[in-house]
């Protein structure tokens, strides 16, 4: 028979065969258990406790802790051994040892004849969360040295953590906005606004950018620019949100004014370009009549851009309503079919180098403001138009689909850029051509329709592949009319 080790033979002779199989259990796990009797010698040590403390089993065995390591006499493990046997109660703890420098979580079992332990290494779950204390304490002097302001909500959306420039902002202590957050601090008008799109966010782990107002610590109520930004662990998991905001009252004050101007000037200008266009068309009559035909020419041409010249001007009125919350709709229903075969005419009398191919499908009608769809199809088939080459076919559609109808113009032009599609709807954005110079206009068309088209309840959305043409496409619910938008 093969030799036995030491502390297995001591204890074989005295235990039962069950007991000698837990024994031997005991002795192989990975977990550190001793067991000291009332003199506070090892009665027992497995392997895993016998390699942390650098000796064999034998030299342990019937040893006194406190003789062997002398160091240990007075810390934390010697008080708690010392307590554990005096009350006879459980201890569960964990402390440092310098010798070994090691961590250790300690599970003191008392009975009557000793007190058993089992004891895990933690070093690396400290390091782990001592590194975590770091990062976060890195995290926290950054974000309040940062002069935005800086929160982060846990995965119910309470606040976990606001920086030093935001509670100073709002005139309050941590500890007042903590937890349910300071939903008190938003404007009346825009704290279902937040509170919409935070839920919404909260529910599809997604992030979302508002402009609202807070109320500052002096009562004033100052415009943020808000993101928030979801954030997950390793494994994925959905653990809150971190949020921004960047005071942008002064920049809602300067757009304000900027589109005050906009508005007086272009009614202004509204004025004499009817009354040069009124000029421009007697004195071609007056041509045509003396057959001075070249005359006559130029005076259409100069009409045309005249046209284009109010076209510009109405944009820009458009935007400055929009932006006020002002932009009228006269609603009615219409022959929305009717509507673009009208428009698309009177598009194929200006651009006769474009074929236009018009497939319709019947559907009823619609209800809306008749001349501002128009507004969105002439944009889409101004675009097209524009940036396709002579000779290449344009393509409209119109179809009825789950309860909507899409309308769809498709060109054969330059295409748009991935990076660029989603800035495409935006306000004074321009496509750039191949030669990176921009086409001519003010970049408002796409953006006025897709208010316009919002406004009917309606999507706008744009397809498109780089060098080979791109779709405009709108979708109109049948029978609705276009909601009220308020004026903030």
């Amino acid at each position: 028979m093969q030799k036995k080790k030491r502390h297995e033979i001591k204890s074989a002779h005295t235990l039962s065969p069950e007991q000698h199989s837990l024994e031997l259990l005991l002795a192989s796990i990975d977990d550190h258990l001793v067991t000291y009797d009332r003199e506070w010698r090892y009665k027992f040590v497995n392997d895993a406790a016998a390699r942390v403390l650098g000796k064999k089993p034998d030299e342990l065995l019937g040893k006194s802790i406190w003789k062997l390591f002398p160091e240990a006499v007075g810390n934390q493990y010697y008080r708690e051994l010392h307590e554990a046997l005096r009350t006879q109660k459980r201890i569960i703890s964990e402390h440092f040892y310098p010798p070994f420098n090691k961590w250790f979580e300690n599970h003191i079992y008392p009975f009557k004849g000793g007190v058993t332990v089992f004891s895990t290494d933690i070093t690396a779950r400290k390091h782990a969360e001592a590194l975590l204390v770091e990062s976060e304490e890195r995290f926290r002097t950054m974000a309040d040295a940062a002069p935005v302001f800086v929160g982060l909500t846990d995965e119910k959306g309470k606040v976990l953590f606001v920086n030093r420039t935001f509670l100073e902002f709002l005139g309050k202590t941590a500890e007042d906005v903590l937890g349910d957050g300071y939903g008190d601090v938003f404007h009346p008008e825009d704290l279902p606004i937040f509170t919409k799109a935070y839920g919404n966010s909260l529910r599809t782990h997604s992030a979302f950018t508002l402009d609202c107002r807070l109320r500052r610590h002096d009562g004033a109520y100052r415009w943020l620019y808000v993101t928030s930004s979801p954030r997950f662990n390793a494994n994925g998991t959905f653990l809150g949100f971190v949020s921004s905001g960047i005071d942008i009252t002064d920049i809602k004050r300067l757009e304000k004014q900027k589109d005050e101007f906009i508005g007086i000037a272009s009614h202004e200008l509204k004025t004499p370009i009817t009354t040069i266009k009124a000029y421009t068309q007697v004195l071609s009559q007056r041509f045509q009549k003396k057959g001075d035909h070249a005359s006559a020419d130029l005076m259409s041409k100069m009409d045309a851009q005249l046209n284009r010249l109010t076209g510009l001007i109405n944009d820009l009125l458009d935007v400055t309503k929009m932006e006020s919350g002002k932009l009228e709709f006269q609603v009615r229903s219409f022959d929305l079919n009717a509507l673009i075969r009208r428009t698309v005419e009177e598009m194929r009398l200006v651009a006769r180098e474009h074929p236009i191919d018009l497939r319709l499908s019947e559907f009823g009608s619609v209800r809306g403001d008749r001349e501002r769809v128009g507004q969105v199809l002439t944009n889409f088939l101004t675009n097209a138009i524009k940036y396709s080459p002579p000779g290449k076919k344009i393509t409209v559609t119109c179809a009825k689909r789950n309860g909507e109808v899409v309308v769809s113009v498709k060109d054969s032009g330059i295409g748009i850029p991935v990076h660029e599609r989603e800035r495409i709807f935006d306000r004074f954005y321009r496509i750039a051509g191949d030669n990176h110079d921009t086409y001519a206009g003010l970049g408002l068309g796409l953006y006025i329709s897709r208010e316009i088209v919002e406004r009917h309840g309606g999507k706008i959305w744009v397809t498109s592949k780089e060098g080979r043409g791109s779709t405009f496409s709108c979708s109109l619910p049948l029978k609705t009319a276009p909601r009220a938008r308020a004026n903030k």
